[in-house]
C-alpha cells in the first residue's frame, strides 16, 4: 500500500464508492417497481406483507425475492398464493436481470403484457393456473434465453405464434389447458432441446408437423383433448428410444396404429384412447417392458387381444374398453404381476375368463362389462380387488362365494348374467358399498342380515326371482342412496321405517306384488329424487295423502289401485318432470295447478284412470313438456287451442335441454350430455333414464319407452268424449312425433295445414265423426310410418304421396266417400283399365311376376294388331302392285321388332 500513490487512492474509493452509489441506486428502483405492483394486487395470503420501505434490508431479503452478489433482483417467486391482480401495475424495464419468474396457481388475470419482453435474461417463465387472456405474447420470441415456459391452465386464445420457434433454448414447453386454435405451427420444430411439450385441453386443428420428428430430445409428448386429425404421426417414431409419455387421446386421429410403435422402448404411459383408430392391436406392443399405462380405449379397434401383452412386465394400468375386440381375453394377461387395473368392458369378446386372473394380489379392478364371456368367475385369492364389473356377459353357476376372500371389495357388480343361488354370503362383506345383481337367477327371500352392510350406498336386486316381504332390517342402511327391487315376486307391505334411509334417492320398488297403503313416512323424504312404486297392488286413497317430497325429479305409481283425486301435495313438487299416476281409479278434475307449480314438467301420464271434465287450458304454460297422455278417461270438451303453444314440442328433441331443466341436481353434480348423477359418494353413478319411462301407443302398439323417451314429443288423448273440431293450432307444433286424437267426437275437417308436422311418424285420428277431404298437405309427412284415419267420414281422393299409397286399406276403412289408391273404389272420372291394370300389377308384383306379366299382355296386343292388319289389307293388296310391294316391307319390319321383343 505504500507504493500507491495519492491519486491513485483517490481514483480506487471512488470507484468503490461509485459501485455502492449504483448498487444502491439499482435496489431502489427495483424497490419502487415491486412495490408499485404491490399496491395493485389483493393479497389474502399475505405473500407480500414483507415488501415494504420500512424493511431497510431492500427487496434481496423480501419473500419471494432472491438477489445476485451485486444486489440486482434475478428471481420472483410467488407461487400457491392466490394473489389476485394483473402483470400490467409490474416495470419490467425495472429488472433488467430477472432471471425466474414463477407466478403459478394464483389469481392473476387479464392480458400477458407485451413488456415482459424487456426481461432479456429471464430463463425460466411459469404463469400456469391463473386467469390470464388474451392472446399469446407475440415478442416472447425475443426471449432468447428461455429454457422453461409454462402458460398452462389459463384462458390465452388464438394461435400458438411461429415466433416461439425462437426460444431456441428451451427444453420444457407447457400451453395445456387454454384456447389455442389453428395448427400446431411447425417452427416449433427449431426448438431442438426441448424435451417436454404439453399442447393438450386446447382447440388445435390439422395434422402434427412432419418437422416434429428433429426434435430429438423429445421425451414428453400430450396433444391429447384437441382436435387433431390424420393418421398416425408415424415420423414421431423416428430414433424411437425417446419417448417416455405420449398422448394423442381425444382427437380425431384414424387408420391403424402401426407395429413400429412397439420401437419406443423407453415409453411409460402411452394414451391413444378416443380416437377413431381401426385396425389390430399391435403385438408389437408386447416390446415395452416399462410400460406402466397403457389406454387404446374407445377406439374402433377389432381382432384379438394379443398374448404379447403378457410380455410388458411392468404394466399396471390396461384399458381397451369400448372398441370391437373379440376372442377371449388373453390368459398371458393373468401373469402380469403388477398389473392392477383392467378395462375391457363393452367389446365382442367370447370364451371363459383365466382362471389364475383371480390370483394376481394387485388387481384392484376388472371391467369386463358388456362381452359375451361365460363361464364361472375365477377364483380370487388376494385381498386387494376393491372393484369387479361383470355385467351384461353370460357368466353362470353359483353365486360365486369366492369374494369372501376379497375383504376390500368395495364394488360388484354381477347384473344380467345367468348366476343363480342366494344373497346369503354377500351379507358377510365389511366393505361393501355398491352391490348390483339384478337380472339373474337369485330365488329365495333378501336376507335380513343385509341390515348389517351399513356401508353399503347402492344395493340393485331388481329383476330375479326374489320372495316373501322386504326385511324391515333393511331400512338400517342409513347411507344407502340407491335401492332397486323391482320386477321380483315381493309382496306384503312397505317396511313402515323406510324413511329411516335418509339419504336415499333413487327408490325402485316397480313390479312386485306389494299391497296396502304406503308408510306416511315416504312421502316426507326429503331425499328422493326417483320414485317408482309401479305394477303394484297398493290401495289408497290419494287425497289422504300428505307430504313434502321437495327433490323428487321423476313419480311413479301407475298400474295400482290408487283412488281419489290427483294428491295435492304435489303441488309443492316444483323439481318434478316426469309424473305418471296412469292405470289407478283416479277421478275428478285434472288440477289446473299442474300447469303453473310443475313447472319442469317433461312427462305427464294420466292415462287409464276415471278422470273426467273439461282439460285444463293451463297444462299448455307447461313449456318443457314433451310427452302427455290423458288417454282412456271421461274427459269431455274441446282440446284446449292454448295446446299450440307447447314450446318444447314445437321443435325436435335431442335431451339436452331435458337435463339441463328437468333433471338439473340440487346436491350432486350432473353431466348434463349423458344424463348421468354422480353423488358425493365414491362410485355411485347412475343414469337418470334407467329409471324413467313411459308406455305409449306407439304405431298401434303399446311400446315401453326408456332412455330414448327424452327424444319424443307427442300427445295421446284418445279414448275420452272430446268434442268440437281439432285446433289448428295444434298444427304449430313441428316437433311432434306422435298424436293420437282417436276414439273421441270430433267433427269438422282435418287441419289443411297438418303438412306443418314434419316429424310425425305416428297420427292416429280414428273412431271420430271428422269429415271433408284428407288435405293435400298430408301426402308432404315423410317420416309418416302409422296412419289411422277409419272410421269417419271423409271423403274425396286419397292425396297421392309416397308414404300415402305405401299405407294399408285398413288405415281408411270406415269412410264410405273414400276413392283412390290404395282403396280399390275408383274415384270420378278413373278409367276402368287403368284402375284394372294397376290392380293387377300391384297383385302381380307382390308375387315377383309383375313384369313377366306385362311383356305377355304387350306381346297378346302386338300379335293381335298384326292379325287384323293382315286380313284388312290382304284384299287390297292383290290389286295394287305398289301396295303389295310396301306390304312386304312392311311384314319384314314386323317380323324384326318381333324377333327382338321375343328376345327381350
Amino acid at each position: 500500500m505504500e507504493n500507491i500513490t495519492l491519486p491513485r487512492k483517490t481514483i480506487i474509493l471512488a470507484f468503490l464508492f461509485s459501485l455502492c452509489f449504483l448498487k444502491t441506486t439499482a435496489n431502489k428502483t427495483e424497490a419502487h417497481a415491486l412495490l408499485q405492483w404491490k399496491s395493485t394486487l389483493i393479497d389474502g395470503e399475505g405473500c407480500t406483507s414483507s415488501w415494504s420501505h420500512i424493511n431497510s434490508t431492500g427487496p434481496c431479503n423480501w419473500f419471494g425475492v432472491q438477489c445476485n452478489h451485486a444486489g440486482s433482483v434475478i428471481s420472483i417467486t410467488l407461487t400457491d398464493c392466490w394473489i389476485n391482480g394483473t402483470l400490467l401495475g409490474l416495470d419490467f424495464s425495472a429488472l433488467p436481470n430477472v432471471e425466474h419468474l414463477e407466478f403459478y396457481n394464483n389469481k392473476l388475470h387479464g392480458f400477458i403484457p407485451s413488456t415482459i419482453s424487456f426481461l432479456a435474461k429471464l430463463v425460466t417463465l411459469d404463469l400456469s393456473i391463473n386467469y390470464f387472456t388474451g392472446p399469446f405474447p407475440l415478442n416472447i420470441g425475443n426471449l432468447t434465453e428461455l429454457n422453461y415456459l409454462d402458460f398452462g391452465e389459463n384462458q390465452l386464445n388464438g394461435t400458438i405464434p411461429t415466433q416461439l420457434g425462437n426460444c431456441i433454448k428451451l427444453s420444457e414447453l407447457g400451453l395445456n389447458d387454454n384456447q389455442f386454435i389453428g395448427p400446431i405451427p411447425p417452427s416449433l420444430s427449431q426448438l431442438a432441446n426441448l424435451s417436454w411439450l404439453y399442447l393438450d385441453r386446447n382447440n388445435l386443428t390439422g395434422q402434427i408437423p412432419s418437422s416434429l420428428s428433429q426434435l430429438k430430445n423429445l421425451k414428453e409428448f400430450d396433444a391429447s383433448w384437441n382436435q387433431l386429425s390424420g393418421n398416425f404421426p408415424l415420423f414421431l417414431l423416428q430414433n424411437g428410444t425417446r419417448f417416455t409419455y405420449f398422448d394423442l387421446s381425444y382427437n380425431q386421429f384414424s387408420g391403424p396404429i402401426p407395429l413400429d410403435i412397439g420401437n419406443l422402448t423407453e415409453l411409460i404411459v402411452l394414451d391413444l384412447s378416443s380416437n377413431s383408430f381401426t385396425g389390430q392391436i399391435p403385438s408389437s406392443l408386447g416390446l415395452l417392458n416399462k410400460l406402466y399405462s397403457l389406454s387404446l380405449d374407445n377406439n374402433s379397434l377389432g381382432g384379438e387381444i394379443p398374448e404379447q401383452l403378457g410380455n410388458m412386465s411392468a404394466l399396471e394400468y390396461l384399458d381397451v374398453q369400448n372398441n370391437q375386440l373379440e376372442g377371449s381375453f388373453p390368459t398371458a394377461i393373468s401373469t402380469l404381476s403388477n398389473l392392477s387395473f383392467i378395462y375391457a368392458s363393452n367389446n365382442n369378446l367370447s370364451g371363459a375368463i383365466d382362471p389364475y386372473l383371480g390370483q394376481n394380489s394387485n388387481l384392484k379392478e376388472i371391467h369386463l362389462s358388456s362381452n359375451s364371456l361365460f363361464g364361472e368367475l375365477p377364483m380370487c385369492n388376494g385381498s386387494a380387488l376393491e372393484i369387479l364389473s361383470v355385467e351384461n356377459n353370460q357368466f353362470s353357476g353359483p353365486l360365486p362365494t369366492y369374494l369372501r376372500n376379497c375383504s376390500d371389495l368395495s364394488h360388484l357388480d354381477l347384473s344380467n348374467n345367468n348366476f343363480r343361488g342366494s344373497f346369503q354370503f354377500f351379507t358377510q362383506n365389511p366393505n361393501l358399498e355398491i352391490l348390483r345383481v339384478s337380472e339373474n337367477n337369485i330365488f329365495g327371500n333378501i336376507p335380513a342380515e343385509f341390515g348389517n352392510s351399513t356401508t353399503l350406498l347402492e344395493l340393485a336386486l331388481g329383476s330375479n326371482h326374489l320372495t316373501s316381504k322386504i326385511p324391515e332390517e333393511l331400512t338400517r342402511l342409513s347411507s344407502l342412496r340407491f335401492l332397486d327391487l323391482s320386477n321380483n315376486s315381493l309382496s306384503n307391505s312397505l317396511p313402515s321405517n323406510i324413511c329411516r334411509m335418509k339419504y336415499l334417492e333413487i327408490l325402485d320398488i316397480s313390479m312386485n306384488q306389494l299391497s296396502g297403503r304406503t308408510p306416511s313416512c315416504l312421502w316426507h323424504m326429503d331425499t328422493i329424487q326417483v320414485l317408482n312404486l309401479d305394477s303394484n297392488k297398493l290401495s289408497e286413497n290419494m287425497q289422504s295423502i300428505v307430504g313434502h317430497m321437495p327433490s323428487i325429479r321423476s313419480l311413479h305409481l301407475s298400474n295400482n289401485k290408487l283412488t281419489g283425486d290427483v294428491p295435492l301435495f304435489l303441488k309443492s313438487c316444483s323439481n318434478l318432470a316426469v309424473l305418471d299416476l296412469s292405470k289407478n281409479i283416479l277421478y275428478g278434475l285434472v288440477p289446473s295447478w299442474i300447469g303453473t307449480s310443475l313447472p319442469l314438467l317433461r312427462v305427464l301420464c294420466l292415462s287409464s284412470n276415471r278422470l273426467s271434465g273439461k282439460i285444463p287450458p293451463e297444462l299448455s304454460e307447461l313449456s318443457f313438456l314433451q310427452v302427455i297422455d290423458l288417454s282412456h278417461n271421461n274427459f269431455t270438451g274441446p282440446i284446449p287451442k292454448s295446446f299450440g303453444s307447447f314450446k318444447s314440442m314445437s321443435t325436435r328433441q335431442d335431451g339436452s335441454n331435458f337435463y339441463a331443466n328437468g333433471f338439473s341436481d340440487i346436491d350432486s353434480n350432473i353431466d348434463t350430455n349423458k344424463g348421468i348423477i354422480y353423488t358425493a359418494k365414491k362410485g355411485i353413478i347412475y343414469t337418470i333414464w334407467d329409471f324413467v319411462y313411459e308406455v305409449i301407443d306407439w304405431k298401434g302398439n303399446n311400446i315401453f319407452f326408456t332412455k330414448t323417451l327424452f327424444l319424443l314429443n307427442g300427445i295421446d288423448l284418445s279414448c275420452n268424449n272430446l268434442s268440437d273440431e281439432i285446433p289448428a293450432e295444434l298444427m304449430t307444433l313441428k316437433g311432434l312425433v306422435f298424436l293420437n286424437l282417436s276414439g273421441n267426437n270430433f267433427i269438422g275437417n282435418i287441419p289443411e295445414n297438418i303438412g306443418n308436422l314434419n316429424l310425425l311418424e305416428s297420427l292416429d285420428l280414428s273412431r271420430n265423426m271428422i269429415s271433408g277431404s284428407i288435405p293435400i298437405s298430408m301426402a308432404s309427412l315423410t317420416f309418416l310410418a302409422f296412419l289411422n284415419l277409419s272410421y269417419n267420414d271423409l271423403s274425396g281422393r286419397i292425396p297421392t304421396g309416397s308414404q300415402l299409397q305405401i299405407l294399408t286399406t285398413q288405415c281408411f276403412i270406415g269412410n264410405e266417400g273414400l276413392c283412390g289408391a290404395p282403396l280399390s273404389k275408383l274415384c270420378p272420372g278413373d278409367a276402368t283399365s287403368a284402375v284394372s291394370s294397376s290392380k293387377n300389377a300391384d297383385s302381380l308384383d307382390k308375387n315377383g311376376e309383375g313384369d313377366a306379366q306385362e311383356r305377355i299382355t304387350l306381346f297378346a296386343f302386338v300379335c293381335l294388331g298384326f292379325i287384323s292388319g293382315f286380313w284388312l289389307v290382304l284384299g287390297v293388296l292383290f290389286f295394287n302392285k305398289s301396295w303389295n310391294y310396301t306390304y312386304f316391307v312392311i311384314v319384314d319390319n314386323m317380323l324384326e321388332n318381333m324377333i327382338k321383343l321375343l328376345a327381350f
